[in-house]
Order: structure tokens, then sequence, then C-alpha cells
């Protein structure tokens, strides 16, 4: 459970990291301050908050798994080449389509080579 959550958040907040500039020059300084820091030091704090129980193995696991993704999604999502962003707008793409067939492509291609190898027959091949 606290893998799933961490990995969920943590494309949802690297996507909008790597894709809108105003929430990355305000979210960017603060997350790599707080991602320094090492679990174990943020323990206490979060037995404080959340308790000894079963909810403070999730909130470890979650927050260690997101930091990853996070970083990894921002990084393949900003690093998408200028000129394949001004071929999409010579296609007329969509915001969502441009996602999907910029940004997302390389990131899927890391993650599952199976899923990458077929992607160029689904939709407008390039």
């Amino acid at each position: 459970m606290g893998f799933s959550i961490g990995a969920l958040s943590g494309l949802l907040a690297g996507a909008a990291l790597g894709l809108l500039p105003v929430v990355r020059s305000f979210v960017w300084p603060v997350f790599t301050a707080v991602a320094q820091v090492n679990m174990l030091a943020w323990l206490p704090l979060l037995v404080l908050f959340v308790g000894i129980d079963e909810e403070l193995k999730y909130v470890c696991i979650a927050w260690s798994t997101a930091i990853p993704v996070i970083l990894a999604t921002k990084r393949s999502i900003a690093g998408v080449s200028p000129n394949l962003v001004e071929l999409g707008r010579v296609f007329d793409f969509t915001p969502m389509q441009r996602y999907q067939q910029l940004s997302c492509r390389p990131h899927c291609r890391l993650c599952s080579p199976a899923f990458a190898k077929d992607w160029p027959t689904r939709g407008r091949a390039w």
C-alpha cells in the first residue's frame, strides 16, 4: 500500500515539476532541501505526527518510494529535446498528446521495453 501510494504520488508530483515551470520554481528548492535529509532523521517527527502504528510504515515506504520516482519523472519530462517540442507544435498536438508522445514515451521505455517497442503502432506513427 505504501509503495503504490508513493509511486503514484511521485509520478504526479514529478510530472507537475517537469511540465509546469511555475510549480518547478516554487516547489523544486523546497523539495531538494527536504529530499537531502535521510528518512531516519524524519522518523521522530513522523512518530509524533502519525504515531507508531501501521500508518508509520506506510508513510515511510511511501516517502522512500516517492523521492526517486519524482526525480526520475522530473528529469525525463524536463529532458525532452526542444526540437521534439517544436515538432509537437508543428503537428498541432494537444497538451495531452504532447505529454503522451514526447514526455511519457522515454519514461515508458525505461520502465517497460516491451511496452515501448509496441508504442509507435498506436496512434500517430513517426
